[in-house]
């Protein structure tokens, strides 16, 4: 009766590993459904973020932190451009974009709450004044000049 050597059974046994490795490998990196109770991202130092992609390979949703550190949310068109962001900047705020010319935020700050409305070159902003908490209108043109305002006395 042969006997089997502890060194052979070890090779064998690897041998079937691997065979079981490399046949279970799949073409894709796709994983397909994963279904879990939570994920935790944290960022490394390169990102920690999510990003879905459409079948045209754009980027239609962005889940992570901004360059500040700050959380953050876009959401794109099927083309790539962004319509929707959320974001922090001293406070928080929520803003709707179309094709870049035209856009709607809500948001707020150390200084109040303002929503600004952009057609075109032109921007319509309403808000609370800093000095003295008195609500106020105000247009500027698209380099941020003045060009009418009023406020509640």
């Amino acid at each position: 009766m042969n006997h089997l050597d502890f060194k052979s059974a070890l090779i064998g046994g690897l041998i079937v590993c691997c065979f079981l490795l490399l046949t279970g490998q799949t073409k894709s990196n796709n994983l397909g459904d994963i279904e879990v109770n939570s994920i935790t991202i944290k960022d490394n130092g390169y990102g920690g973020v999510v990003q879905i992609y459409n079948d045209k390979n754009e980027r239609v949703g962005f889940l992570g932190a901004n360059k500040y550190g700050d959380g953050m949310i876009l959401l794109s068109d099927k083309d790539g451009d962004l319509t929707v962001g959320l974001s922090n900047d001293d406070g928080g705020f929520v803003q709707t974009y179309s094709k870049g010319l035209n856009w709607a935020l809500l948001g707020s700050d150390n200084q109040g709450g303002y929503m600004s409305l952009r057609r075109g070159k032109d921007d319509v902003y309403f808000g609370a004044m800093v000095s003295d908490n008195k609500p106020w209108i105000g247009f500027w043109d698209q380099f941020g000049n003045f060009i009418w305002g009023q406020g509640k006395d």
